[in-house]
C-alpha cells in the first residue's frame, strides 16, 4: 500500500491557537506505486499545464477542470481512496494528560483495566470537562518539559494534579468515577517523579510533517510506550 499525505493546520506545539484548532490530514492511498507507474501520465499533465510541480493552489479551478479527465483516469487505474483524519488539538492534549498520569503501567492507584480497554474514554471524558484552559496549559508545558530539567517541576506537577483533584471534586462526576480518578491523581501528588510528564524531544508531542509516499519509519514515541485514545 502506497500512502501521500498532505497536513493542514499544523501549528507545532502550540495547541492553543484559536485560528487553528483542528489539525487535518487527507491520504491518498493505493495498492501501486504511482510514482513509479504513471510516468507518462504525468508528462502529459505537466505539459498541458505548464507546471512541474502539480498543486491545486497554484493550478486554480480553471487549471484543474482542464486536466480532469487525466485526473478520473488515474483515479480509475490506481483505484484511488481518499480518507482524511482530524485531531481537535485541545483534545489531543487532554489525552497527553490522561497518558501522563493514568498510565496503569506506572500508577499503581489505577487498575489496568481503567486504562488499557474502552473504560478509559470514561475516565478522559471527565477529564475533558474539568480541565480548564489553565489546567490544560500547564499540563501540556509539562509534558514538554526536557526530561533533564524535569526535576525541577515536581512541585509544579503535585500542584497542578491537586487543581485537578480540587476540580472533580467540586464537579458532579458520579462517585465511582470520581474515586477512580482521585486515587489516581493523589499517586501523582504524592509521587511526582513517577507519572509521566516530560519528554526527550521538544518536538516529539507535535504533528510531524507529512512523511514520504511510501511509509516506512515509524513515528514518534514518548519516554513510556503509550495508546492515545
Amino acid at each position: 500500500m502506497f500512502l501521500h499525505i498532505d497536513e493542514s493546520g499544523n501549528s507545532g506545539n502550540n495547541l492553543f491557537d484559536q485560528n487553528q484548532p483542528v489539525l487535518s490530514y487527507g491520504v491518498l492511498s493505493s495498492r501501486w506505486d504511482v510514482d513509479a507507474h504513471a510516468g507518462e501520465e504525468r508528462r502529459v499533465i505537466s505539459e498541458r499545464t505548464g507546471e512541474q510541480a502539480l498543486h491545486a493552489y497554484r493550478l486554480g479551478d480553471s487549471g484543474l477542470r482542464g486536466i480532469s479527465d487525466l485526473l478520473v483516469e488515474l483515479h480509475e487505474r490506481f483505484e484511488f481512496c481518499f480518507d482524511y483524519y482530524y485531531i481537535h488539538k485541545p483534545s489531543f492534549a487532554v489525552a497527553t494528560f490522561f497518558n501522563a498520569v493514568f498510565d496503569a503501567g506506572i500508577n499503581p492507584a489505577l487498575k489496568w483495566d481503567w486504562y488499557w480497554t474502552p473504560l478509559r474514554f470514561l475516565l478522559v471524558g471527565v477529564l475533558d470537562g474539568v480541565l480548564d484552559d489553565v489546567l490544560l496549559r500547564e499540563s501540556w508545558r509539562l509534558c514538554l518539559v526536557p526530561l533533564a530539567r524535569l526535576e525541577r517541576e515536581r512541585e509544579n506537577i503535585s500542584a497542578l494534579l491537586a487543581a485537578v483533584i480540587d476540580r472533580i471534586e467540586r464537579s458532579e462526576v458520579p462517585e465511582r468515577l470520581r474515586e477512580i480518578l482521585i486515587d489516581a491523581l493523589r499517586y501523582g501528588v504524592n509521587n511526582p517523579g513517577a507519572v509521566d510528564f516530560g519528554i526527550y524531544n521538544q518536538t516529539a508531542l507535535s504533528p510531524p510533517p507529512p512523511p514520504p509516499p511510501l511509509l516506512s519509519q515509524p513515528g514518534p514515541y514518548r519516554r513510556q510506550s503509550q495508546t492515545f485514545p
